[in-house]
């Protein structure tokens, strides 16, 4: 009988300091803190055909850049070409436009950036899956601003490293950062 109610006594120590655990971990990450809306600007729906999967904003001129694709038509099966959408933040109503003058015979689009040297040049870096992903090369495409929103095709790079890139950071005019989102094949 004594070894019971011992038994019992551990288990509500154990159960108080659980519970008081619980709620210190609950009270530490905000779960009893009110959150009042705060948002003093507007939010407008853009219909499109296809989807947005990545965004970046040159906020100097106001465009807003989108990595475009119907990827429902994708999902099935169909011959699907992306393209970066140029999107002018400064008109009314919100317009999504082409912003490339030309593209690689195959584009994907997945995550983009831009980059902006420090005299002003503009360049978008792409992420371009390939047709059979896991069999051919995952690549980044760049393109050149030639016109203020308007980007030409210069230059492809594809590396072994390039596994299943999902975003990338442009941090010069031929260089970046690849963020793959899963783990290197074999290493």
């Amino acid at each position: 009988m004594r070894i019971v109610k011992t038994v019992f006594k551990l288990l509500g120590i154990l159960l108080l300091v659980s519970v008081i655990g619980t709620l210190y971990v609950l009270n530490r990450g905000g779960a009893f803190r009110e959150i009042r809306p705060h948002f003093a600007g507007r939010c407008d729906s853009l219909p499109l055909d296809g989807s947005a999967e990545d965004i970046t904003v040159d906020r100097e001129r106001g465009f807003a850049y989108i990595s475009y694709m119907d990827r429902a038509a994708l999902i099935r099966g169909e011959a699907v070409q992306g393209t970066i959408m140029r999107i002018d933040l400064n008109r009314v109503p919100l317009v999504p436009e082409d912003a490339l003058l030309d593209r690689p015979a195959h584009l994907r689009t997945h995550g983009l950036s831009l980059y902006i040297s420090p005299e002003g040049k503009r360049s978008l870096f792409v992420i371009n899956h390939p047709v059979n992903r896991g069999t051919e090369p995952e690549l980044v495409e760049v393109f050149d601003e030639v016109a203020p929103g308007q980007f030409r095709h210069r230059e492809t790079f594809r590396s072994p490293l390039f596994n299943s890139p999902n975003d990338l950071a442009a941090v010069g005019p031929r260089q970046f950062y690849v963020a793959n989102d899963k783990v290197l094949k074999g290493g």
